[in-house]
C-alpha cells in the first residue's frame, strides 16, 4: 500500500455561508481582483488597482487612519510625491489627475504624455502634446500657478537642484537651456545656428551635463559632444569633443560617469565598401554565423554594430573601448570597466550565455582576462567601484580592483550556495539572484538554501543572520526594482534593517523584518500567498497583499514605529460569501521512494459517500499556485478556472512534477499517474471520469501523457509542443532565435542536442507516439502564436485526423500564446468545460 503523509490541510480562512448557496453563471465576471500599489512616505495613504472582467478597472487611493478615499476609473501609473502631499495618476492614455491630499482638491489635465515631480516636490513637470513638438508645463503644486514652455524637444531634471535642462525649438532653430524652477528664469547655454541637440544627461551630483550636437543639413554629419560643468558654483564651463571622421555618434548613446569627467558614447563604424552588395530581398544564412539571420535582423545586427568609446573631458583624451561585434560594457569606476563579447562562444544554445570578462584600464587602454566562461548576470559591481563580486565554481568570490586579487568568500562555510538539485539546467543558479551591499561596511549579503549570510569582502568574517535551516524555512533577500520610492534596492543599512521574503515546503509564505540585536520580526507568515509588498523610504511603513484559494485578496498594513498590523482593504467584501470549496496540500511517497506533493481542490458540498469526476491540471510544480485566488469568470486567458469545476461537482488535482533530464515526458507521465492513483486512494473519485488539461509546457505534457496511458476520459492541450524533433528545428519568429536552447538548457529539459540523444527525443515526443492515443483530445492555439508555434497544434491535429482519432482543434484568429479577446476567452472556456462535461460527467 502507498505510504501516505498528510502534510497540511488548508483551513478556510473565513467561514463560508450555507452549503446550499452556490454560485451560478450570473455571478461570473462580477468579482474583482486587486493589485497593491504604493504607500506614501508618511504612512498616511496607500493605493491599489481593482481589475474586473466585465467592468472598468479602477484605481483607489485611501487614507490609512481615516475615511477619505478617491476612485479613478481607468486610472493607472499612480505616484505619490515624496513629501506625501500629492498623488497623480493617468486616466486612460493622456489625461492626468492631480490630487492634493492635504486640501482635498482634484485637478484634471488633458494631453499629458509624461509627468515627474521636481527634486523638492514643489513642482510637477509635465510634457503636453503640441502641434509640432511637446510643450513643457511646469505646475507649482502649492500655489496652483503654472507656466508653459512651447516646443520642448527633450528635458532632464537635475537630480540635486531645482532646475531643468531643456532642448527647445524656436522658429526652426534649436537651443540648450537651463530653467531655474525657483525663479522661473530661463537661460540659454548653447545655441549654434543650423544645429540640433539630443540626449541630455546629468551626472549623479547634478554638476555636469552632456548633450549631442549635430548639424542639420551637413552631409558630413558633423557632430560634437558638449560637456557643461560648473553648475554647483554657477560658473558654467563648456568643453567639447568632435566626432571622428566618417563615424556617426549614435543618438541616445551618451552616458556620464558619477564624477562627470568621463563621457561614454557609441559610434557607427564606416561601411566597408569592398563587401559585395547584396540586393534587396536576398537573405544570406551561413552556418558559420554566430547568430542566425532572423535574430540578427530583429536585433539590428545585419549592419556593423556601433563601437563604444570614452572621452575624458578633463584631459580631452578619447579611446575606443570595444572592438568586437557585440561587446558590452559594465562600468566600475573612473579608471576601469568590464567588457565582454556576447557572441564569443556562440552558438551556445543556452538561456544565459557564457562570456569572457575583461578588466579594461581606461587610462592605459590595456585589457586583461578576469573571468572565463562566466555568466554575466552573476557579476556585481560594488557601488564604490572598488570590488567586483561574482559567483563561480559554486562559491561567492570577490576581486579587488586596487589589489587585483581574488578571494573565495564562502568556501569555508561548508554549505552550497548553488541550487544544484534544481531539475532545470538553466535554474542551477545561485540561491541569490541578486546580492545586497552593506552600507558603511565592506560586506555583502547572500543566501544559501535557507539562510542569509553576511560575508566580509576581506574574506575574514562570515555571519549567518537567520536560522531558517533549523526550521526548514527559506529566507530570501527582497528586492523590488519597480518600487517608485527613492530607495537603493541593492544597498542595506543594517541599523534600519532589511526585508526578507520567506517560504517553506508546506507552501506557507510571508515577510519578515531583520533588525539588529533583535529576533526576526514576522510581518505575516501562513497558509496563503503573501506578495506585492511595498514600503516607504525609511522602512517604517509597509503594505502587502495576501490571498488564498478561498480567500479573496486583502491588503495589510504594518506600522513599524507602533508595531501594529491592520487589514486595510478586503476585496469582494460586498459579494455574498458562498461555498467556494477547499484546497488541501497533501504529500505522498512514490514507488521510487521520492516524496511528492499535490494540491487537491474539493467539490463544493463534498459528500464522501458520493463519487465525483476529477480534472488534473498540470504544469511543473502546480502546488506553488494553490494559494492563488482566481475570480470566477469565463474569461481566463488559457480557458481553465479551477473554481468553475469545484463549483460544478469536480475534484481538481494539481500535482507537482519532478523531472529527469532527458526524460521530461516520461517523468511527467510517472508523476501525474502516481498523483492520480494517490487522489483516488485518498478520496471517492470516479476513476472512469478523469480529465487532464495543460497549457504551453503543460499542453506538451498533456499531449505526451495521453500517448502513454488510456486512463483519462478526456484531455485538453493548449498551445502545446507536440513534435520535439520539429520544434527543436523551429525558429521563434518573435525573437529570431532557434528553439534548440529550450531543449538543451531550458524548460524542455533534454540536456543535450537532438543529434546526440535521438532516441530520447523520439521517446518523449507526443507526435512520435501518436498511434497510441485513444483519449478524446481538444487542441487549441492562437493563430498568431509564435512563442509555441501554432503549427505544432495543426501538425498534431492532422496526424490524429489521418489516424481517425477523436479530436478537435480550436484555432483562434488574431490571438497569440494567451487569449486576449473577451469573446474568444469566453468561447474557449465554455468549449473546454463542454468537452469535459461530455466525457467526464
Amino acid at each position: 500500500m502507498m505510504k501516505i503523509k498528510l502534510v497540511i490541510i488548508i483551513n478556510l480562512i473565513f467561514q463560508m455561508a450555507s452549503s446550499q448557496n452556490l454560485l451560478n453563471t450570473s455571478d461570473y465576471g462580477t468579482w474583482e481582483y486587486i493589485y497593491n500599489g504604493e504607500i506614501s512616505n508618511d504612512g498616511q495613504w496607500y493605493f491599489y488597482h481593482s481589475e474586473y472582467k466585465t467592468a472598468l478597472d479602477t484605481l483607489t487611493i485611501k487614507e490609512i487612519s481615516g475615511d477619505k478615499e478617491y476612485k479613478i476609473p481607468n486610472g493607472k501609473e499612480g505616484l505619490f510625491s515624496d513629501n506625501s502631499r500629492f498623488f497623480t495618476a493617468f486616466i486612460g492614455n493622456y489625461q492626468l489627475q492631480i490630487i492634493d491630499l492635504l486640501k482635498d482638491s482634484k485637478t484634471i489635465l488633458d494631453n499629458i504624455q509624461n509627468r515627474s515631480f521636481s527634486t523638492d516636490d514643489r513642482f510637477l513637470i509635465l510634457t503636453q502634446r503640441g502641434k509640432e513638438a511637446p510643450n513643457l508645463l511646469i505646475k507649482h503644486l502649492g500655489l496652483g500657478t503654472e507656466i508653459s514652455i512651447p516646443q520642448v524637444i527633450e528635458f532632464q531634471i537635475n537630480p540635486i537642484k531645482n532646475e531643468i535642462a531643456l532642448v527647445m525649438k524656436n522658429r526652426g532653430e534649436f537651443s540648450v537651456n537651463i530653467l531655474n524652477l525657483n525663479t522661473y528664469s530661463l537661460n540659454s547655454i548653447r545655441e549654434n545656428k543650423g544645429c540640433q541637440y539630443i540626449n541630455l544627461v546629468w551626472s549623479e551630483d547634478g554638476s555636469h551635463l552632456v548633450v549631442l550636437e549635430s548639424k542639420i543639413s551637413d552631409s558630413s554629419n558633423a557632430q560634437k559632444i558638449l560637456h557643461f560643468s560648473g553648475f554647483k558654483n554657477k560658473k558654467i564651463k563648456l568643453d567639447s569633443f568632435t566626432a571622428l571622421q566618417n563615424q556617426l555618434i549614435e543618438d541616445n548613446s551618451l552616458d556620464i560617469s558619477p564624477n562627470g569627467d568621463l563621457v561614454y558614447f557609441k559610434c557607427t563604424p564606416p561601411t566597408n565598401s569592398s563587401e559585395s552588395i547584396i540586393p534587396n530581398g536576398v537573405q544570406v544564412w551561413k552556418t558559420s554565423d554566430k547568430l542566425i539571420y532572423p535574430m540578427r535582423k530583429i536585433n539590428n545586427l545585419l549592419e556593423p554594430p556601433p563601437i563604444s568609446w570614452v572621452w575624458n573631458s578633463s584631459t580631452n583624451r578619447n579611446s575606443q573601448i570595444t572592438d568586437t561585434i557585440q561587446t558590452q560594457v559594465i562600468k566600475i569606476n573612473n579608471d576601469y570597466i568590464l567588457k565582454y563579447d556576447e557572441l564569443a562562444y556562440e552558438p551556445q544554445y543556452k538561456y544565459v550565455v557564457d562570456v569572457d570578462l575583461y578588466l579594461h584600464n581606461l587610462n592605459t587602454d590595456e585589457s586583461k582576462l578576469l573571468l572565463e566562461k562566466q555568466k554575466p548576470n552573476e557579476v556585481f559591481i560594488d557601488p564604490s567601484g572598488n570590488n567586483i563580486v561574482f559567483f563561480k565554481k559554486n562559491d561567492w568570490w570577490v576581486y579587488n580592483v586596487t589589489s587585483q586579487k581574488s578571494i573565495n568568500l564562502s568556501k569555508s562555510i561548508g554549505l552550497s550556495f548553488l541550487d544544484i538539485d534544481n531539475d532545470r539546467v538553466d535554474k542551477k543558479i545561485p540561491f541569490s539572484k541578486r546580492i545586497k551591499w552593506v552600507e558603511g561596511e565592506n560586506s555583502i549579503l547572500v543566501c544559501d538554501e535557507f539562510d542569509v549570510w553576511k560575508l566580509s569582502l576581506d574574506g575574514n568574517r562570515k555571519e549567518k543572520l537567520t536560522n531558517g535551516r533549523e526550521i526548514q524555512r527559506k529566507y530570501r533577500l527582497f528586492i523590488d526594482f519597480r518600487n517608485s520610492k527613492n530607495i537603493k534596492q541593492n544597498i542595506v543599512n543594517l541599523q534600519r534593517g532589511f526585508l526578507l521574503q520567506a517560504t517553506d515546503e508546506n507552501r506557507n509564505s510571508g515577510y519578515f523584518l531583520w533588525q539588529p540585536q533583535k529576533e526576526l520580526k514576522e510581518l505575516t507568515f501562513g497558509p496563503f500567498l503573501a506578495d506585492q509588498i511595498k514600503w516607504n523610504e525609511n522602512l517604517d511603513y509597509f503594505t502587502f497583499r495576501i490571498q488564498a484559494y478561498d480567500l479573496p485578496p486583502k491588503i495589510i498594513f504594518y506600522n513599524r514605529p507602533n508595531n501594529t498590523l491592520q487589514t486595510l482593504f478586503e476585496s469582494n467584501a460586498n459579494q455574498i460569501r458562498k461555498n467556494w470549496g477547499k484546497a488541501e496540500l497533501l504529500s505522498f511517497t512514490m514507488k521510487n521512494g521520492e516524496s511528492s506533493k499535490v494540491c487537491l481542490i474539493y467539490p463544493v458540498n463534498y459528500d464522501p459517500t458520493k463519487t465525483y469526476p476529477m480534472i488534473v491540471s498540470i504544469y511543473e510544480k502546480q502546488t506553488e499556485r494553490m494559494h492563488e485566488f482566481i475570480p470566477i469568470s469565463w474569461l481566463s486567458g488559457s480557458g481553465f478556472n479551477p473554481a468553475h469545476y469545484a463549483l460544478d461537482g469536480y475534484f481538481v488535482l494539481m500535482p507537482d512534477i519532478s523531472y529527469e533530464i532527458g526524460n521530461v515526458g516520461v517523468s511527467a507521465n510517472e508523476y501525474v499517474n502516481e498523483s492520480v492513483d494517490f487522489a483516488i486512494w485518498k478520496e471517492n473519485i470516479d476513476r472512469e471520469k478523469i480529465g487532464i488539461i495543460g497549457h504551453s509546457f503543460g499542453g506538451y505534457e498533456t499531449a505526451f501523457i495521453i500517448t502513454q496511458t488510456d486512463r483519462f476520459a478526456a484531455a485538453v492541450a493548449g498551445a502545446a509542443v507536440t513534435d520535439m524533433v520539429t520544434f527543436y528545428h523551429t525558429i521563434n519568429w518573435n525573437t529570431g532565435q532557434e528553439e534548440m536552447f529550450r531543449f538543451e538548457d531550458y524548460q524542455m529539459r533534454m540536456g543535450s542536442s537532438y543529434f546526440k540523444i535521438k532516441n530520447k527525443y523520439l521517446n518523449n515526443s507526443p507526435f512520435h507516439n501518436i498511434e497510441n492515443v485513444s483519449t478524446p483530445l481538444l487542441l487549441w492555439s492562437g493563430e498568431n502564436d509564435l512563442h509555441i508555434n501554432f503549427n505544432e497544434s495543426i501538425r498534431f491535429y492532422l496526424a490524429l485526423r489521418r489516424l481517425k482519432k477523436n479530436a478537435k482543434l480550436l484555432l483562434l484568429e488574431n490571438e497569440a500564446h494567451v487569449i486576449v479577446n473577451m469573446d474568444k476567452k469566453n468561447y474557449l472556456s465554455k468549449s473546454i468545460k463542454d468537452w469535459f462535461d461530455k466525457y467526464c460527467k
